[in-house]
C-alpha cells in the first residue's frame, strides 16, 4: 500500500497535466507597455503619468513609483527611456546619464527628498549626542576631532531603522548642495561632462598630467583644451614640463654639453629653461602631446568652491543611483508578483545579497515566514536590496503532500471548468 498510494497520484497527476498544470506554471509576465520598448521582452513597465502637482510618476502600475518634479514631459521621457534601457545593460552606466539631467534640472524625486528629510534629521541628532558623550571633545584637536567624527557617522549610520545598502548615507545627507542653481550657469558654458572631468584634478591645477592616446581621458583633456580649461604640449610653462622628469632624465637632457652632472633638480631646470633649443632636446624623450595642465575657471566662476561643487555632485551622483536601482527593483517585483508558483512553495522568506549591511528594517522583516500567496511587496524601501527564496519541503512526505495538493486544486478547477 506504501508503494502503491505514491503510483496512484502520480498517475492521477499526470491524468490532470494537460488540462491544469500543478507541479509549475510559467511565470506569467505583466504586460505593462512603455512608451519605449526595453529590450527586454520579460519586462514591460507603464507609460509616464502627470501628477496633480506637476510631477512625473515613472513607473506607475509597479510596486514602488517614483515620482520627478521640476522636468517637463520631455525631460521625464528621456528620463524614462534611460530608466527602461538600465533594465538589460548595467545600472552604473545608467547613473551616469541621469546626472547631468538632474544637475541642469535641479530635478527632485519624491521618494529619494521624503527618506532624506525623514532620516537625515535623526542621523545628525545621533552625531550631536555622540558628541556630548565625549568630554574631552571640546578640547581636541581638529585633527582628532575629524577622527572622532567618522567614527560618529559611522554609528549614526549604523542606528538608522531603514537605510540603503547601495548608498554613501553620508553624501546623501551631508553633500546635499544649499543652492541647486549655483552650477547652472557652469554647465550651460562649458557642459557637465566636461567640469565632471575638471573636478577629478582641479586641486592642483600647476600640475602637468601625462595623458596618453589611449587613456581614457584623453578626449576629455582635449576637450577642456578647446574650452580652454586646459593647456597643452609647449604651451605649458617650460619649467612644469622640466618639473615631471627625474634628475637623471634631466641630466640626460645635457649629455652632449659635456657639463657636470647636476646634483639639485631645482638648479638643472633654471638651467635647462636657459637654452635655445630646449624643445627639441624634450622632444627626443617626451611625447609633449600627452602634456596636460588644468586651468583656473574664468573669472566669473571664481566665486564657485570646487571642493563643495565636487561634494555636490557626490550627492548627485547617490541621488540617480537609487533612481537606478529602486527602478530596477520595481520593474522585476511587478513582473515576480504575478507569477505562479509550483505547489512545493510552502512560503518565502527574505533575503539580501549584504546581510552585514541590512538595515534592522528589512532583518526584522527578514525574520518571518510569508505564507505563499501573500509573499511581501518588494522593494521594502528605496535603494532596497533584498529578494524573495521560496520555502519548500522536498522530502519524500512533502512531496507526497504537494503532489496531494496539486491534484486537490486541479480537480477543483476541472470541476469548475465542466460547471
Amino acid at each position: 500500500m506504501e508503494v502503491l498510494l505514491p503510483l496512484i497520484l502520480i498517475c492521477a497527476a499526470i491524468f490532470f497535466v494537460n488540462r491544469k498544470c500543478i507541479t509549475y506554471k510559467k511565470p506569467i509576465v505583466p504586460m505593462i507597455k512603455s512608451d519605449e520598448d526595453s529590450g527586454n521582452s520579460n519586462i514591460k513597465v507603464s507609460k509616464i503619468y502627470a501628477t496633480s502637482d506637476k510631477g512625473w510618476i515613472l513607473n506607475p502600475d509597479t510596486t514602488f513609483s517614483l515620482t520627478i518634479y521640476n522636468v517637463n514631459k520631455s525631460t521625464a521621457l528621456e528620463i524614462k527611456k534611460i530608466l527602461d534601457n538600465s533594465l538589460t545593460t548595467d545600472l552604473y552606466s545608467a547613473t551616469r546619464q541621469l546626472m547631468p539631467i538632474i544637475s541642469q534640472t535641479n530635478l527632485v524625486c519624491k521618494e529619494v527628498q521624503h527618506y532624506i528629510n525623514e532620516y537625515k534629521p535623526l542621523y545628525l541628532n545621533t552625531i550631536k549626542t555622540l558628541q556630548q558623550t565625549i568630554p574631552e571633545w571640546d578640547s581636541s584637536s581638529e585633527r582628532d576631532k575629524n577622527d572622532l567624527l567618522q567614527v560618529f557617522k559611522e554609528q549614526a549610520i549604523q542606528s538608522l531603522e531603514i537605510r540603503p545598502t547601495i548608498t554613501d548615507v553620508e553624501a546623501l545627507f551631508e553633500y546635499e548642495p544649499a543652492d541647486k542653481t549655483i552650477d547652472d550657469a557652469l554647465i550651460d558654458k562649458f557642459g557637465f561632462n566636461n567640469i565632471q572631468l575638471y573636478l577629478r584634478f582641479y586641486r592642483n591645477t600647476s600640475k602637468v598630467f601625462t595623458i596618453p592616446a589611449k587613456h581614457r581621458d584623453r578626449q576629455g583633456f582635449e576637450r577642456l583644451v578647446e574650452l580652454g580649461l586646459a593647456v597643452r604640449g609647449f604651451n605649458i610653462s617650460m619649467a612644469k614640463i622640466l618639473e615631471t622628469l627625474k634628475l637623471n632624465d634631466l641630466n640626460s637632457l645635457i649629455a652632449d654639453l659635456n657639463k657636470p652632472k647636476f646634483t639639485r633638480k631645482a638648479v638643472a631646470i633654471e638651467f635647462l629653461t636657459g637654452l635655445s633649443d630646449i624643445q627639441i632636446r624634450l622632444g627626443k624623450d617626451i611625447t609633449s602631446r600627452e602634456l596636460f595642465q588644468l586651468q583656473q575657471l574664468p573669472p566669473e566662476f571664481r566665486h564657485i568652491n570646487l571642493a563643495d561643487l565636487s561634494k555636490n555632485w557626490k550627492h548627485i551622483f547617490e541621488v540617480s543611483q537609487l533612481i537606478c536601482h529602486t527602478y530596477s527593483m520595481s520593474a522585476y517585483a511587478t513582473r515576480d508578483r504575478h507569477n505562479s508558483y509550483s505547489t512545493f512553495v510552502e512560503g518565502w522568506k527574505l533575503t539580501s545579497e549584504n546581510s552585514k549591511a541590512d538595515c534592522p528594517y528589512c532583518v526584522r522583516l527578514g525574520s518571518r515566514k510569508y505564507l505563499p500567496e501573500n509573499p511581501p511587496q518588494l522593494p521594502l524601501h528605496i535603494g532596497c536590496r533584498c529578494g524573495l527564496v521560496p520555502i519548500a519541503d522536498l522530502s519524500p512526505d512533502g512531496i507526497e503532500k504537494s503532489f496531494e495538493k496539486g491534484i486537490d486544486e486541479a480537480m477543483r478547477e476541472d470541476m469548475k471548468d465542466r460547471l
